[in-house]
């Protein structure tokens, strides 16, 4: 056995070496191998992807968060200690007398309680209020800070609140803080923590949760309803109660169990209304042989044919009944169809025609007789249907096929398959004796095309009418409708 020189291992001759061998194995491990890494690096990749989206989108609904601290800051309200001190604008109030509150934001508190001098705390208000009218909060506390620093202020940390509700901390800088920020000084998250133990005692949920809790809601709302908006009352308002969020889940609890039961039963109902389709389908195709009262005659049609034309004693038909209808209705227009005659020489008469494959049996014999080549063919049948006589004649030649495909078709019809075809046979025995000629060969044809009517079984319509071909009658053995139909002859 030939060995490879180097490694002087044995290899089959005709295929590849070892070593060839061992090269493509080791080109497909590390094939294998880079496209190991392309995937890990794929996933990898996919999931850092993940990882930034949920990063950007927890920074953009911080930034949000802090955004709407900033505006409830600006927003003047009336001082819930009532210490504030009442200042009357009515110059027309009694001596002695005392106004109500003014109302003042947040951000003026913050200013007041530094020990800064008043007319630096004026400045530092008039100049937030301006810059908060500017849509510049975020400058507002600079300067403010930049103020602090520069007489070396503080202000006290203390809890920021609208109508008893905390909503951020402020640090010693004035800065505020939203309560879940995570952002948030060390120094200023036990401030926060004492805050969010309001909500508790009020039984109401802190605004993270809130935000949470619809947004979650939403992508639900999404999978029963895609592109429609959750709807208000499953919306958690701003500052809503425990009570409020069971309420929403056990809303949202029973309108997903409803929607699952709908969903079981238009799926069920489909399924039923398919199956009765199906069925009333299948009633309606199912082959059947009845009598016509008309004719007395039977007939092989559907079923719903059958209703539609009373017949009586109407029976399902097996499928060698079927089998047989078909190939009778599939030969009766082989043999008999009929076409406009298309000479190959338009000038003589007795030329062949061009056109013998749109002629049935029954119309190339009448035209082969009448130009006096039929004698010929009958006389010498066996060699007709061998090849050897009429050979070039386009006549000759579709009649040799169509009387080939019919031995198929009849001996199907006469007997299922199993056995000749009478008409074959017969003008076989009449060559074999020396009695075959034309008017034998015509009169067979005849004959048998009386027989395979019956076969066909085949409904009669008002006026014998003969449906068209292509037609889609249940009598016409092409109808697309027919679920007997056979395959068209090639």
């Amino acid at each position: 056995m030939p060995t490879y020189a180097n490694l002087n291992l044995p290899f089959l001759g005709g295929g590849p070496t070892i070593a060839e061998q061992i090269l493509q194995g080791l080109h497909e491990g590390a094939t294998e191998k880079l496209q190991q890494q392309q995937s890990d690096l794929e996933k990898q990749r996919t999931t850092s992807d993940v990882a930034l989206q949920g990063a950007q989108t927890q920074e953009i609904q911080e930034r949000m968060r802090r955004q709407k601290v900033l505006q409830d800051m600006f927003q003047p309200k009336p001082d819930e200690s009532g210490t504030a001190p009442a200042v009357s604008t009515d110059t027309g109030a009694m001596p002695g007398t005392t106004a109500a509150p003014a109302a003042r934001s947040d951000f003026d508190r913050v200013v007041d309680q530094s020990d800064l001098p008043d007319s630096l705390k004026d400045s530092i208000k008039y100049n937030g209020r301006a810059q908060a009218a500017a849509g510049q909060p975020v400058k507002a506390f600079d300067f403010f800070q930049t103020v602090l620093d520069k007489f070396g202020r503080k202000v006290s940390p203390h809890i920021l609140s609208n109508g008893g509700i905390p909503y951020a901390v402020t640090d010693r800088f004035g800065e505020p803080w939203e309560l879940h920020d995570a952002g948030m000084p060390d120094e200023m998250k036990p401030l926060a923590a004492a805050a969010n133990k309001v909500f508790e005692q009020k039984n109401i949920l802190p605004p993270m949760d809130v935000q949470n809790a619809n947004l979650a809601n939403n992508r639900r709302w999404q999978v029963l309803h895609p592109g429609q908006p959750l709807p208000g009352d499953l919306t958690l308002p701003q500052n809503a109660s425990k009570d409020e969020y069971a309420r929403i889940e056990k809303q949202f609890g029973d309108l997903t169990q409803l929607e699952s039961v709908k969903a079981q039963r238009d799926a069920a109902n489909a399924a039923r209304d398919a199956g009765r389709s199906d069925r009333e389908q299948q009633q309606g195709i199912t082959p059947v042989i009845g009598q016509d009262p008309k004719t007395g005659k039977d007939v092989l049609v559907s079923e719903a044919e059958a209703k539609t034309m009373g017949l009586i004693g109407t029976m399902k038909a097996d499928s060698a009944d079927v089998s047989k209808a078909q190939s009778a209705r599939h030969w009766i227009p082989l043999a008999s169809k009929t076409a406009t005659i298309q000479r190959v020489d338009p000038n003589d008469p007795n030329s062949a025609a061009a056109n013998p494959e749109e002629m049935g049996v029954l119309q190339l014999i009448d035209d082969l007789d009448k130009r006096g080549k039929l004698g010929t063919i009958a006389s010498r049948w066996n060699n007709f249907m061998a090849g050897t006589v009429g050979s070039g004649d386009p006549e000759v030649e579709a009649l040799r096929a169509k009387m080939g495909l019919s031995t198929t078709l009849l001996m199907n019809a006469h007997v299922g398959n199993r056995g000749g075809s009478y008409m074959m046979e017969h003008f076989e025995d009449l060559a074999n004796a020396g009695k075959m000629d034309a008017s034998t060969l015509r009169s067979g044809v005849k004959s048998e095309l009386d027989y395979i009517k019956d076969r066909a079984m085949m409904p009669q319509r008002t006026g014998g009418a003969t449906p068209k071909a292509g037609g889609l009658s249940p009598d016409n053995p092409f109808s697309p409708n027919n679920p007997f139909a056979p395959k068209r002859p090639q």
